[in-house]
């Protein structure tokens, strides 16, 4: 394996830098909905977007799973994630997986 594969296997997925974690509440007909949004831009150590990252979002008080992918231009969007504490993790094949754990949507 050359230098360069070898460097391109070290890379992680750097997550932490780019992952954006945004809070909001709406009002729907007399309803509350308590939820809010993770998404960003995957990205690798040179700054260069990677598509096809699964993205898992575990609620750790639940245990319930979501999943979104990053697209083309490395970006990944979960609309409708309800507050609780979180573990995201970042996985490809390739990469190191990235997990950022108590990741915390509240009001």
């Amino acid at each position: 394996m050359n230098g360069q594969m070898a460097s391109i296997r070290r890379l992680r997925i750097l997550g932490t830098a780019l992952l954006a974690v945004f809070l909001s509440v709406s009002q729907a007909a007399g309803q509350s909905r308590q939820s809010g949004e993770i998404r960003g831009t995957v990205t690798d150590s040179t700054g260069a977007v990677i598509p096809g990252v699964v993205i898992t979002i575990t609620n750790l008080a639940t245990g319930v799973v979501q999943r979104a992918t990053t697209g083309a231009t490395g970006l990944y969007d979960a609309p409708s994630v309800p507050v609780g504490e979180y573990s995201v993790a970042f996985a490809k094949e390739g990469f190191k997986q990235f997990i950022r754990s108590n990741v915390d949507m509240q009001l």
